[in-house]
């Protein structure tokens, strides 16, 4: 037969039983709520909607990895600027400093695993009347109040422990560590954009270059014309309004050298802001040897459109903000059930430093707490967290929408940049053969110079536009490689910063 003590503490063990299983059962109650499935607001094609392939186009079968930049220009200085740039960029600086303020508070929200300890020591005296007891010549006790300085000398380590009962600090630190993860894959999104930039601003050096350079070879041929024109005068066959009329269209295309430097000069000063260094700094960058836009490499092999899920950083980045937000609600909903803290310490008191050591005090307080009217505020919480997932389930839909539009759209840009190309090339060889054409009938008198010098207008206009036509081709391209994303950024790594130029006031 059961005593009466252990008949008392049954009903103690079993309520605290039943309150541990409570606290179980409502714990899985406010649990993390499910992530909506991004496939079920935007469809995912198992294929990209893409022009065929044309014949004579080669593809890199190696690229679905994309575990490096997907073109391969074969410019060893452009890979050197791009290295600079991941060195130097502010921007991306300032990223990385992003990065180092999100890992902190996430040191700061793992903080709640530890008790919170401190440390208190105090000491203070008051003088006040102290009574002494004497006996007089009668044997009466006499009793006198004198002044007296009194000590209070107190150290005292005191600690502080809120118990996870429903996961909410737990759900804190998640969300922190989940937000330094989008941050990271921020940097990434950053890493693409400033090489895209990058390469960009060197292509346009690079066009700039090759369109003067064609420009002055059509100045030299222009002016070639004019001594045959002159000659032509000099022996009675020919009149000044054709050497006029040539010398303007020379002149005209020395004014277009102007316009040219401008582009270029202006091309070389993005080139160094982008490598952190200060405009002029660029005119230096791109060698004066590199003239020639390089040829376009092989077209990378997009894969399927569910790759870009992980290749893409800002998907990856919308995904995490996604993940972040479901855990703040979470929190939200656990912060309002009760709160349990525990409080234990230990202290030394005396009136004298040196009876500190006496007697060790403690104490231990275990508190609980429930809100129970706070005007709504925690409730209005839930629901600003709930649609703050919502909005970051939105924007991740949007990205992924955004980012098949992106590939899609290169993938038709590369088709028909291509194909505008060979038509170029076609103009060019057909207003080649009507130049010929145009000045042998001149020569035999059947025409007059100004069907010679249109001729020479259109052919000339057609080598600048396919200069022009080919600065897109390499543009598009690196926008496709921007769109396709990869892995090869998750291998950057903060530069080391220059602690020299960093000063405290």
């Amino acid at each position: 037969m059961k005593s009466r003590e252990g008949q008392r503490r049954s009903p103690q063990i079993s309520r605290w039983l039943l309150l541990g299983a409570a606290s179980v059962l409502v714990a899985g109650c406010f649990g993390n709520r499910a992530i909506p499935d991004v496939k079920q607001e935007v469809e995912l094609p198992e294929q990209f909607a893409r022009p065929p392939v044309e014949e004579g186009v080669s593809i890199n079968a190696a690229a679905p990895k994309l575990n490096a930049w997907c073109s391969d220009f074969g410019q060893q200085e452009l890979d050197g600027l791009v290295d600079q740039a991941f060195e130097g960029n502010l921007n991306l600086m300032a990223s990385w400093a992003r990065l180092d303020q999100s890992m902190a508070v996430a040191r700061q929200s793992r903080a709640t695993l530890f008790p919170s300890i401190t440390a208190d020591a105090s000491a203070g005296a008051n003088r006040q009347l102290m009574s002494a007891t004497t006996v007089g010549p009668n044997g009466q006790p006499t009793f006198n109040f004198e002044p007296d300085v009194v000590g209070n000398y107190r150290i005292s380590i005191g600690a502080s422990y809120e118990v996870d009962l429903w996961g909410k600090l737990a759900a804190q630190r998640e969300a922190a560590a989940l937000d330094v993860e989008a941050t990271r894959a921020d940097i990434e999104v950053i890493a693409f954009s400033l090489t895209s930039q990058v390469a960009e601003a060197w292509f346009d050096v690079l066009a700039q270059r090759q369109k003067r350079d064609l420009v002055e070879e059509q100045i030299e041929l222009n002016e070639r014309y004019v001594e045959l024109l002159e000659l032509r005068l000099a022996q009675g066959q020919g009149s000044a309004l054709d050497i006029n009329q040539q010398l303007q269209q020379i002149e005209q295309l020395r004014s277009q050298i102007e316009t040219i430097t401008q582009a270029e000069v202006l091309a070389m000063q993005r080139l160094a802001i982008l490598v952190g260094k200060p405009p002029s700094a660029g005119m230096s960058m791109v060698p004066e040897g590199v003239v020639e836009l390089p040829e376009l490499p092989a077209l990378p092999d997009a894969g399927v459109p569910a790759d870009l899920l992980e290749r893409r950083p800002d998907l990856r980045r919308s995904y995490k903000q996604l993940e972040a937000a479901n855990r703040r609600i979470a929190v939200a909903v656990r912060d309002r059930l009760p709160t349990v803290r525990l409080s234990p310490s230990l202290f030394l008191q005396a009136i004298k430093v040196g009876d500190l050591l006496d007697e060790i005090f403690w104490s231990a307080t275990a508190a609980i707490s429930q809100p129970l009217v706070d005007g709504g505020r925690r409730a209005a919480e839930v629901e600003r967290a709930e649609a703050a997932q919502r909005q970051a389930y939105y924007t991740y839909a949007n990205t992924l929408l955004t980012a098949l539009q992106e590939v899609e759209g290169a993938l038709v840009s590369e088709h028909y940049q291509r194909r505008f190309i060979d038509e170029l090339v076609k103009q060019k060889e057909i207003a080649t053969v009507t130049l010929e054409l145009s000045r042998e009938r001149y020569s035999a008198g059947s025409i007059d110079f100004l069907r010679v010098l249109t001729a020479l207008q259109s052919l000339q206009q057609i080598e600048q536009n396919l200069v022009d036509a080919k600065r897109r081709q390499l543009s598009n391209r690196i926008q496709l490689c921007r769109a396709l994303g990869g892995t090869w950024t998750r291998d950057l790594e903060a530069p080391t910063p220059d602690e020299e130029g960093v000063r405290y006031e």
